[in-house]
């Protein structure tokens, strides 16, 4: 007995050998037919049982692989290429088990490759190294998306006479918070439609040309106003409506017939022309103003006529203070101010037939703490400006914004160093109180100045001139120049 199971398993064994070994050589045979490159048409079949395991490359060659039933895969751990057409009519799937999926890659003859990954990370990616990528939807090879990128930035446009519409479901569209710029003509609706652009809370709308950096701002809304701003000009076709004021071709109306620019300044460089004109302030004319036949009316205690060019007038009547700041040119007429309060002041110099000039000289601010303590009741100041030479001083007048005060009294005298009442007749003026004016004239023996002089102006305090606290003032000096 022991015999017979040693010689039964030897037969066994016997029998394993000779298995494997047809085994080995049907795969040995399958896979030379496979790899011949003869041309003979060889052909190699496995049963759905069958694994063909191939260690190194295995070519097809011109001949066809094909798998047959819903269970057939092909396994490879390295790259799969193919060389010619491929067509499948099952399910195509790349999975190596872990991480990011296998690429698939379409390569061109110049190397060229158009690659699609499955990111583990969600996401997935095709990147094109040459060229963009075209979106020929229902088989229109004229009219198509496309995607490209120049100058890193990406762009989604068309080819071909096409339009590009982009709609939603739900119909609504929303960009989030990024910038919307168009660089041509923005449409919204059709012709009688009714479609609204709403722009929210503190955005802002701007319309601008680069070519002249001009723009139009509208925006933004805040307390229920809206803001309008123009950098250039703004061009309507019709009339303009804010509240009661039209504005039209050529003119400006309210509702309420007045039209109100409060404290503005209106400014033109044509023709005004006005039935009657009234001004409850300031009306400055640059160029010649025309009044015709009419008259000119300035009514108030503060009205002012100020012209900057030539005021002409055949008779110019003034019952209240005519200010000139240039020549006035009387010509063969007479000059005449009638009252006793008429007087006749100028900031120039007047000139009369005879070659006499009246002229003055206005200090600067003459404060306080500026003046030199003589160390007794007296301080002086230096007027910077000098008296011109030849000339005789007639008198001058003090301002005194701020009282010296401080020590009891304060009086004014105006001369010279060596000779402090040189151009003062009368050395009593005090320039104790505030916002006050007080003047005197010169003394007749001492009122000529052969040369550039500096005139004085001395303030006698009290008791001491140290105990002066306060103080500012201005002194005008008047003189007949004789050149």
């Amino acid at each position: 007995m022991k015999r017979f199971f040693h010689n039964l398993t030897a037969v066994l064994v016997l029998l394993l050998v000779v298995l494997a070994l047809a085994q080995i050589a049907r795969a040995a045979d399958l896979a030379g037919m496979a790899q011949s490159s003869s041309g003979r048409g060889a052909q190699a079949v496995l049963t759905a049982a069958d694994t063909l395991l191939v260690p190194g490359d295995l070519s097809i060659g011109t001949g066809n692989v094909t798998i047959d039933g819903s269970a057939g895969n092909i396994t490879a751990t390295g790259d799969v290429s193919v060389g010619g057409a491929s067509a499948l009519t099952g399910a195509l799937t790349l999975d190596d088990g872990t991480g990011d999926s296998p690429a698939l890659t379409l390569q061109d003859g110049d190397d060229k490759s158009v690659v699609l990954t499955k990111l583990d990370a969600g996401d997935a990616t095709l990147v094109i190294n040459e060229g963009g990528l075209e979106l020929q939807m229902s088989n229109d090879t004229d009219d198509y998306l496309t995607v490209t990128t120049a100058t890193n930035v990406p762009t989604i446009g068309t080819a071909g006479s096409c339009d590009l519409a982009i709609t939603a479901s739900s119909g609504e569209i929303t960009f989030g918070d990024e910038n919307l710029t168009v660089l041509g003509t923005l449409d919204l609706g059709a012709d009688d439609d009714t479609s609204t652009l709403t722009v929210h809370d503190a955005a802002t709308m701007v319309w601008y040309d680069d070519s002249d950096d001009t723009s139009v701002t509208i925006g933004p809304v805040a307390n229920g106003t809206t803001t309008l701003g123009v950098t250039g000009s703004l061009d309507v076709s019709g009339s303009v409506a804010a509240g009661n004021i039209t504005i039209d071709s050529g003119a400006i109306t309210d509702a309420s017939g007045t039209v109100d620019f409060d404290n503005e300044t209106i400014t033109t460089t044509g023709t005004v022309s006005a039935e009657q004109l009234t001004s409850t302030d300031d009306l400055t004319v640059t160029d010649d103003a025309d009044f015709g036949s009419g008259n000119v009316t300035v009514d108030g205690s503060a009205g002012d006529i100020t012209a900057t060019g030539t005021v002409s007038a055949e008779q110019l009547t003034t019952t209240d203070d005519l200010t000139v700041t240039d020549d006035v040119d009387i010509g063969g007429g007479n000059l005449t101010i009638d009252g006793s309060a008429g007087s006749l002041a100028a900031t120039g110099a007047v000139t009369w037939d005879g070659g006499v000039t009246v002229g003055k000289v206005t200090s600067q601010a003459l404060l306080y703490d500026a003046f030199t303590d003589n160390t007794n009741t007296t301080g002086y100041l230096d007027i910077s400006t000098q008296i011109p030479a030849d000339t005789i001083v007639i008198g001058w007048k003090a301002t005194v914004a701020t009282g010296f005060t401080g020590d009891g009294s304060a009086a004014i005298q105006v001369g010279v160093a060596g000779d402090t009442d040189a151009f003062s007749a009368d050395t009593a003026q005090s320039v104790y109180t505030s916002s006050t004016a007080v003047g005197a004239a010169s003394l007749a023996a001492s009122a000529f100045c052969d040369s550039a002089t500096t005139a004085r102006v001395t303030v006698t305090g009290g008791a001491d001139f140290t105990s002066v606290s306060a103080g500012n003032m201005t002194v005008t000096i008047y003189y007949l120049d004789l050149e």
